[in-house]
């Protein structure tokens, strides 16, 4: 278990698709002491299972991440019933402007999507890809 490892940090990949609660039990870690989460929240969203009835009907807000709503400060109640944060805390983040993975002519397609946030531009082992 996670707890029995004892870990001082944790790197929690594709957070925006990890669901609050999940989170909630990494930070109860005692010996935790670094949180790492990595992703980009205008990708995929958190990951709901399916149950009887559609959750996402009665709280859409369930689909945003922990992560994306301390990215973009977004700090609304889940439930009406709940106060809000007055603070709207907005942590740091880094936005990457060097992709590695893509060869050029597919992330040519992707750029547009953030170019209201970066200018991203392709390592030079990308041109060599097959």
């Amino acid at each position: 278990s996670l707890r029995a490892a004892e870990p001082f940090a944790v790197v929690v990949e594709e957070a925006c698709e990890v669901m609050e609660p999940t989170l909630m039990s990494v930070l109860a870690v005692k010996s935790l002491r670094k949180l790492e989460l990595i992703g980009d929240h205008h990708q995929l969203p958190a990951f709901v299972q399916q149950c009887w009835y559609d959750i996402e009907i009665t709280q859409p807000s369930i689909k945003t991440s922990l992560f994306e709503r301390l990215i973009t400060g977004d700090n609304q109640p889940r439930r009406p019933s709940h106060r809000s944060n007055p603070i709207g805390l907005k942590l740091p983040y880094t936005i990457l402007d060097e992709q590695r993975r893509m060869i050029t002519e597919i992330s040519d397609i992707t750029k547009p999507d953030y170019s209201h946030l970066v200018d991203i531009i392709d390592h030079q082992n990308t041109f060599n890809q097959l």
